[in-house]
């Protein structure tokens, strides 16, 4: 009988110890956590959208290439700086090669990631050939 006692003895300690150590940390992440969200709510910055558009090439006319984005067509302006990519399949999987711009052709699809926008008309940062 007294084996049983000891044993019970021993169970309600534990249950005793668990139960205090939780109250515990839940009093200290409490804490922790209010201050974290306060944290945050200082640091957070709204995402920001990428600037691109998507879509087929209509036609090339010196610096500038236009797209079909749906029923509409954009005019893309591409400067000095502008990088145009293409993806090409290789052994190891695909690799971005670079393009001249004589080598755009009509009814390529393409990503145009841009730096200023007008709504039909888009300065091309680089350009991304699918």
């Amino acid at each position: 009988m007294n084996d049983k006692k000891t044993w019970y003895s021993i169970l309600l300690l534990i249950i005793l110890f668990c139960g205090a150590w939780y109250l515990f940390n839940l009093s200290n992440n409490s804490d922790i956590t209010d201050k974290t969200k306060d944290e945050k709510k200082d640091v957070l910055i709204p995402p920001k959208l990428p600037k691109f558009i998507f879509g087929l090439v209509s036609r090339v006319e010196g610096n500038q290439i236009y797209l079909k984005v749906g029923e509409d067509e954009k005019s893309v302006i591409l400067d000095n700086k502008t990088v145009i990519t293409k993806q090409v399949k290789k052994p190891e999987g695909y690799v971005s090669e670079p393009v001249l711009l004589e080598n755009v052709i009509a009814g390529m699809q393409m990503m145009v990631y841009f730096t200023k926008n007008s709504g039909s008309e888009y300065r091309a940062e680089r350009i991304q050939i699918l």
